[in-house]
């Protein structure tokens, strides 16, 4: 049977966590294992077994110079150690990863990685949603390019898509000054785009039309969905849509 003081360290870490309360999980105790379930999302847990004895563990401990100028050497010791074994979802790398660690000390440390794991999974999935959605606009923008000639721009088109170019750029400056306010990285972003946008502008008279808008439209929404600038994502496809050609807005 697990001792009570266990059953409320645990529910001490539950609560101590900033995002969550003990009473967002059920805790669960059958025998040896313990079982932790997010009450709103029943694929996340944490579960353990707790072994009924400690296991003999050989370490190596280096002892210092004697007084008398010994030298250092290495000597082996004994100690006692709880091997605990188990399974969370989410995991720190996958969704489900095996728990093999030893000290019952580390059972708190552990579950507190679990909870930031939750906090992360809940925090991504409006972002993931959104990005999820806006994947499938463009795969259908995409679609649409397939059906675009493959003949040249003429000089007057290139330099209406150059045109529109610099109104998207325009545009995506004035969310990267605002954005980068706090941490400071305006400038370098501000350079890296004006790069980015340049090397576009230069494939308009390499590229033909359909391949150009395959590729740009890819490059260009990877922009939109990358970390900093995720407030953009739900209007990517605005963003996009002036820059494509009319039989591909139809689509909307």
């Amino acid at each position: 049977m697990v001792r009570n003081q266990t059953k409320i360290e645990i529910n001490k870490t539950l609560d101590e966590h900033p995002y969550f309360t003990a009473t967002d999980f059920n805790l669960v105790v059958k025998g040896k294992t313990i079982s932790i379930q997010y009450e709103f999302e029943d694929k996340f847990y944490f579960r353990i077994t707790l072994p009924i004895q400690t296991t003999t563990k050989t370490i190596k401990k280096t002892k210092p110079p004697g007084i008398l100028g010994n030298r250092s050497y290495n000597e082996e010791e004994d100690i006692e150690v709880y091997k605990i074994t188990g399974k969370v979802c989410p995991g720190e790398m996958v969704m489900e990863e095996p728990l093999n660690f030893e000290g019952k000390n580390q059972i708190t440390s552990h579950l507190w990685k679990w909870l930031n794991c939750i906090w992360e999974e809940l925090s991504a999935g409006p972002i993931k949603k959104m990005i999820d959605e806006q994947n499938e606009e463009i795969e259908k923008i995409k679609s649409q390019v397939n059906e675009i000639s493959d003949d040249y721009f003429t000089q007057e088109e290139a330099n209406e898509l150059k045109r529109k170019l610099d109104t998207f750029e325009e545009k995506f400056k004035e969310h990267i000054q605002k954005s980068s306010k706090k941490n400071g990285d305006g400038e370098k972003k501000l350079r890296k785009l004006e790069k980015e946008i340049g090397a576009l502008k230069e494939t308009i008279g390499v590229l033909n039309k359909r391949t150009w808008y395959k590729s740009s439209i890819s490059k260009m929404y990877k922009w939109i969905a990358s970390e900093g600038n995720r407030n953009l994502i739900k209007n990517g496809t605005k963003l996009l849509k002036p820059l494509l050609p009319d039989s591909v807005k139809d689509i909307w």
